[in-house]
């Protein structure tokens, strides 16, 4: 069961008191302590400053409406306790004695079966004519109506706002009571009168609040377990200083001493007893009174420790300054030319301050412009180096496409010699076996075996232990069928037992060097001829695959080059044309230099194309004098780039565009004579591709640079008038008079648009 007027102290609001209470009873520090408040001759109670009067004057308004509120609260509070207390007890005790009458007649009565005649209802104890007299509070005990009450009236109702009739329909269920038959004779329905109209907060009101009500009745209830906490919190609302927080706040009109307080509590006791139970929640009561009082004390005494701080820095300063203007005039003057040095300094400082801020200003908008310098360079940087590795990875990737399609044709190029090769061999064997049998193939055979029949085998056995990787290569042709090796005889590998042999590496035929006869040695010549036939086939065919690579590279480089040069040709027309497509022009927000798409009016980038390169500098420039700029807040100004002048209007003798009339002129049509700017040009431009199947030459359109305009007329003098119906033609004021006002037909021209003046346009 929860009760609004129980409600807990946790939360933000309360950490924030406790905080502040723990700094206002924490000690001073010691610098504090050693400081003579208000210094050598200086009264706290007339300062002399205008600044500490009207400091002192605040702090005594505050402090008078806090302790106006507080007396207020302290004497709602009294009157609230003095008109509810004792009615409250009264039904508390009163509704306790019934139950407790009714509990031990219920206990005493004899368990008697049910009568014939119908069931007998339980006998209620006589009700007395006068009032009852409420028992002392020891007799009584904590009973459970309260919680039945409790659940009826939250049961009950859907409001906490409660009439007459609905509190006695509810205690009346709750305590099992009929308070409607003889509400004048009833104590309870007495008691319950009187409790609702000292609970009444105005005395037109017919409702009063519930839970007020039953937070009384469990503090009544409550006191008696120990639970002091809850009883504290409920007088809370019933609480008014006590004379010893009153002296220390100095209001002693609503003071009570403690032993009143107490004895006015007790004055609610039946007897001895009951002021022994009290006398425990008594303590804690005044305790939490004290408490409260305390945190008001703390409160005041912050407001005035915050009052002396700031005086003592005050006086600190005026100390210090004091101290500063003594060493500075050495010479000591009088009272009246300090009094002036102070008012100067005075000026002084408030002037610093103004420039203080106005720097801190300029510092901290140097600071966001830095900032945003940093964050740009940063993105660009970002920006670079993903651009730089995106065209690295693009150009590694290019070049891992083309070394794999090198290594593919290299590879094809090499099985496809390697297939000639076998071919060859193959032929030049077959071609070989048949020419053997020829006389004089055979004269080679006789004499090649006699070599190797003649051939020591000591000898090849030493050539084959000091080299044993080259030297058979030295005795036999390299890839002939024969081979020389080395044996050792039953595994004992001795100088002694080592000998050399002849192996077919294809029929696996095996002939000692020592052992071998002349008809052996006929059959390892014929395949050392057949090898030396092939090897002289294989060395020419390896001077014609050196000859195809050597074109193959030569081919290879010679399209290089080509694509090469065909690639410089490209960007450099590529550069023409986006010399042609692009011009640099001043961002008006920004102040940057910015590159602006003819073609593409809607396309403005930041940096240059790529392709452009070294050739950025040919970029046109839209303007190298006067541009178009505009603020932080939006508003239009003309700037020149050389010299940073400034001007609110345009420049005097500067033909603006006829389409926006803001930016400076740049082309002019040659069949209409209009001007525009860069902007509408392109944007005209753009227009006209979009709606005419054919795109309008360049050839029809003039340059103009940004400068002032001269008189069409006299060539000499500056331009003051542009007429739109002559063709846009500039004339100074002697030619357009002298045209406009000799022709009958000039009279009926629109009027002029004028060069000069236009500032305050």
């Amino acid at each position: 069961m929860q009760f609004t007027a129980l409600t807990s102290g946790d939360g933000p609001g309360s950490q924030r008191k406790r905080d502040l209470k723990r700094r206002l009873t924490s000690p001073r520090s010691p610098l504090l302590q050693k400081l003579q408040v208000g210094g050598d001759g200086f009264n706290l109670q007339h300062p002399r400053r205008l600044k500490d009067r009207r400091e002192d004057a605040i702090t005594r308004r505050n402090e008078q409406r806090v302790s106006s509120e507080l007396q207020n609260q302290q004497q709602q509070c009294r009157e609230r306790f003095l008109g509810r207390w004792y009615h409250v007890r009264q039904l508390y005790a009163v509704v306790s004695e019934t139950v407790t009458a009714r509990s031990e007649a219920m206990a005493s009565r004899p368990k008697l079966p049910p009568s014939a005649g119908g069931t007998s209802s339980p006998s209620t104890p006589a009700k007395p004519s006068d009032p009852l007299t409420p028992a002392p509070l020891h007799n009584l005990t904590a009973m459970s109506w309260l919680i039945d009450v409790a659940r009826e009236f939250r049961h009950g109702f859907a409001s906490h706002r409660v009439t007459m009739p609905q509190m006695e329909i509810a205690f009346g269920s709750g305590l099992q009571l009929s308070l409607l038959s003889a509400r004048s004779s009833t104590p309870t329905a007495a008691s319950l009168r009187n409790v609702f109209q000292a609970f009444q907060h105005e005395s037109e009101s017919s409702t009063i609040d519930y839970r007020e009500l039953l937070s009384a009745l469990v503090v009544l209830d409550r006191w008696r377990e120990g639970e002091k906490k809850m009883v504290a919190r409920w007088f809370h609302e019933f609480a008014f200083p006590l004379t010893e927080n009153s002296t220390a706040i100095g209001d002693m009109k609503m003071a009570t001493r403690g032993c009143d307080l107490q004895r006015m509590l007790f004055t609610a006791c039946g007897d001895e007893a009951d002021e022994f139970k009290m006398q425990p929640f008594v303590k804690e009561l005044l305790a939490s009174m004290t408490q409260r009082g305390r945190s008001y004390i703390a409160e005041t005494t912050f407001w005035e420790y915050s009052v002396l701080r700031s005086c003592m820095d005050t006086w600190l300063v005026h100390k210090r300054r004091q101290d500063e203007v003594a060493a500075a005039d050495i010479r000591g003057r009088q009272l009246q030319q300090d009094l002036l040095l102070l008012q100067l300094m005075q000026a002084e400082r408030g002037l610093m301050e103004v420039e203080d801020k106005l720097s801190g200003a300029v510092e901290a908008r140097a600071r966001k412009s830095d900032e945003m310098g940093r964050r740009r360079s940063f993105v660009a940087a970002t920006d670079r180096v993903h651009a730089s590795r995106k065209m690295q990875k693009q150009k590694d990737q290019r070049i891992q496409y083309k070394a794999s399609r090198e290594r593919a044709v290299e590879l094809e190029a090499k099985q496809a010699w390697a297939a000639i090769a076998e071919q060859v061999a193959a032929e030049v064997r077959t071609a070989t076996l048949t020419w053997l049998e020829t006389a004089e193939a055979k004269d080679q055979i006789n004499t090649e075996a006699t070599r190797i029949f003649e051939t020591d085998a000591k000898w090849i056995r030493n050539e084959l232990d000091r080299d044993p990787e080259n030297a058979p290569f030295r005795i036999m042709p390299r890839g002939c069928r024969w081979q020389v090796f080395l044996e050792a005889p039953h595994g004992a590998i001795t100088r002694k037992l080592t000998k050399a042999f002849y192996l077919n590496t294809v029929t696996y035929e095996k002939y000692w060097c020592g052992e071998v006869v002349i008809e052996e040695c006929e059959g390892i010549a014929r395949e050392v001829i057949i090898q030396w036939r092939i090897d002289d086939a294989l060395a020419r065919l390896n001077e014609k695959e050196a000859e195809w690579a050597l074109q193959r590279r030569q081919n290879i480089a010679a399209t290089r080059i080509q694509m090469l040069f065909r690639c410089r040709q490209a960007r450099s027309v590529c550069r023409r044309i986006i010399r042609n497509s692009f011009v640099k022009r001043i961002d008006p927000g920004s102040g940057e230099i910015v590159y602006f798409n003819l073609a593409r009016p809607q396309e403005t980038r930041r940096r240059p194309p790529k392709l452009i390169d070294s050739d950025e500098v040919l970029i046109p420039v839209e303007s190298s004098t006067w541009v178009y700029r505009q603020d932080i807040h939006g508003s239009g100004y003309y700037e020149r780039v050389d010299t940073g002048e400034t001007s609110c209007g345009p420049p005097d003798h500067y033909i603006l565009c006829t389409r926006c009339s803001v930016h400076f002129v740049t082309r002019r049509k040659i069949s209409s004579g209009a001007r525009y700017c860069i902007g509408c040009y392109a944007n005209f431009r753009y227009a006209s591709r979009r709606e005419a199947a054919t795109v309008e030459e360049e050839s029809g359109w003039t340059k103009m640079p940004v400068q002032p305009a001269n008189c069409m007329v006299c060539r000499s003098a500056a331009a003051h008038f542009v007429c739109t119906d002559c063709t846009h033609d500039a004339t100074c004021t002697r030619c357009f008079n002298a045209v406009h006002g000799r022709l009958a037909k000039s009279k009926t021209h629109a009027a002029a648009t004028s060069l000069v003046n236009r500032a305050s346009e």
